[in-house]
Order: C-alpha cells, then sequence, then structure tokens
C-alpha cells in the first residue's frame, strides 16, 4: 500500500475537517462518512501499526474485524496467550473468541469457541477467574477428539490467559490457535 503524499494526506484532512464541521453542527447529520464505489471490494477503513499491519478494518460489507494472532500449540502443554494488566486496586475483564486447528495430514480438527474473563488485584493478592460455556463451543473432527483447558494464572500487576489442548492426533501442522481479545477494562499484551 503506497503511503499518502502530503497532497494526499492534506486533502483528506481537509475533506475530514470540512465534513466535521459542516455536519457536526446539527444532532441530526452524521459526521463523518465513508462512502465505498459501486463494487466496492476492498476495506473501506483499515487502521494500521507503524509497520504498515492492519490492526483494525471495516471491510466492503461494512463488517469490523479486529485483526487475529494465531500461536503454535502443543498438546497437553499450557501456552500463554495474553498478559492483562491489573494494578492496584485495579479490577479487570473481557472476552476471548478463538479457533483451535489441528490436523496429521490424514484428518482435520476446528474447535471455536468463546471465552470471558476477569480479575482484581486487593491489596497486591490477585485472583482471576476465567469461564466457557460449552454450549459456545462449536467443533468440528474428521476423526479423534479435541478438548481445551482454560486457566487465568495470577502475576506481578497481572493476570496470564492460557490455554491447554488434549487432542487424539499426532498433530504436523497446523495445530495452533487463532483469536482475537476485546479487553473492556484492563490493558492486554499479547504474548
Amino acid at each position: 500500500m503506497a503511503v499518502p503524499t502530503n497532497r494526499e494526506s492534506t486533502r483528506f484532512s481537509s475533506l475530514l475537517v470540512k465534513a466535521m464541521r459542516t455536519d457536526a453542527q446539527s444532532v441530526a447529520k452524521v459526521p463523518l462518512t465513508i462512502k465505498g464505489v459501486a463494487g466496492q471490494t476492498a476495506n473501506l477503513l483499515e487502521l494500521q501499526d507503524s509497520t504498515g499491519a492492519v490492526l483494525y478494518r471495516i471491510d466492503s460489507t461494512g463488517r469490523g474485524a479486529i485483526n487475529a494472532t494465531s500461536k503454535t500449540i502443543i498438546d497437553s502443554a499450557a501456552t500463554s496467550l495474553v498478559d492483562v494488566a491489573c494494578a492496584a486496586s485495579a479490577m479487570v475483564g473481557g472476552n476471548l473468541h478463538y479457533v483451535v486447528r489441528a490436523s496429521d495430514g490424514t484428518d482435520f480438527q476446528a474447535l471455536s469457541g468463546f471465552v470471558t474473563y476477569s480479575g482484581v488485584n486487593k491489596a497486591a493478592t490477585i485472583t482471576g477467574t476465567i469461564t466457557e460455556v460449552a454450549g459456545n463451543q462449536a467443533k468440528t473432527v474428521s476423526a479423534g477428539t479435541l478438548t481445551l483447558a482454560w486457566t487465568i494464572v495470577a502475576g506481578a500487576n497481572k493476570l496470564t490467559i492460557k490455554v491447554q489442548p488434549t487432542g487424539s492426533l499426532t498433530e504436523t501442522t497446523p495445530y495452533d490457535i487463532t483469536f482475537t481479545i476485546s479487553p473492556i477494562v484492563g490493558a492486554i499484551t499479547v504474548l
């Protein structure tokens, strides 16, 4: 993707200022509109980091998506996914959506679900809870079994979210978890 020139950047800034000045004067008007062209296939909006990696996008159909993080996992071993900051007297919480994929080259397994987490830090004692409702899982396996165990572990002013898969395949590639996390309260660090 090309870096906008000063002229393009200035033009876009002028459009934003014009939109806000014109429409923001009335509570009944939309202050900013992004309109695609007929047959739009590229994203309507992207938020990128300093390297140009897309962090958040609104696709051509208007659906928002947070770019997911993928991490290799190992059968019967807990893998740390995210640290959630939990300072003194803090209360934190959020949710995590995931898909685990496993294959031995012949058989395939996919497990998708949703977990919620929360934590508190009272007098330097950190306590956390992570919960998954099995009814929210969608599991498809061509053969064998695949289960997950979620844990949240207290550390120094943080909680670490971990996942431990247990499967019946001798996994080759992929054996990973792809997830998005939505912290409602509390800053996170993806590990």
